[in-house]
């Protein structure tokens, strides 16, 4: 279970991917965790930085961003949840499936915990 044990918030974004696949076997956490690239995760405390990034992308321009005029962590929220990622059930973070090939070495993505795409 190294993959991935360096990056910032390794184990919050482990424990969300269980949550979001509803894992209920060792195996299929196995594959969850050798699969943790497979997952898209925005922590609580990152909400605002995640926000004024969108934002950024979208085009609005840096003085509205920084000028308190959005609730940069209700905006994040908001666009998280219309993408359909899910809020763990702690609300550390927000969690959802990416489109990259999930490997199953352990368990079978029928009836193993784990969600096919």
């Amino acid at each position: 279970m190294e993959k991935g044990q360096g990056e910032p918030h390794w184990l919050e974004k482990l424990a969300a991917a269980l949550e979001y696949e509803d894992c209920r076997t060792l195996k299929s956490a196995l594959d969850i965790s050798q699969n943790i690239h497979c997952y898209e995760w925005i922590p609580s405390e990152g909400l605002a930085d995640f926000a004024a990034n969108h934002l950024r992308d979208e085009g609005v321009p840096e003085e509205l961003i920084q000028s308190g005029a959005i609730n940069l962590e209700d905006y994040a929220e908001d666009v998280l949840e219309t993408s359909g990622y899910m809020l763990t059930s702690g609300e550390t973070g927000y969690v959802i499936r990416n489109n990259r090939q999930f490997t199953y070495e352990y368990s079978t993505p029928d009836g193993a915990g784990i969600a096919m795409q």
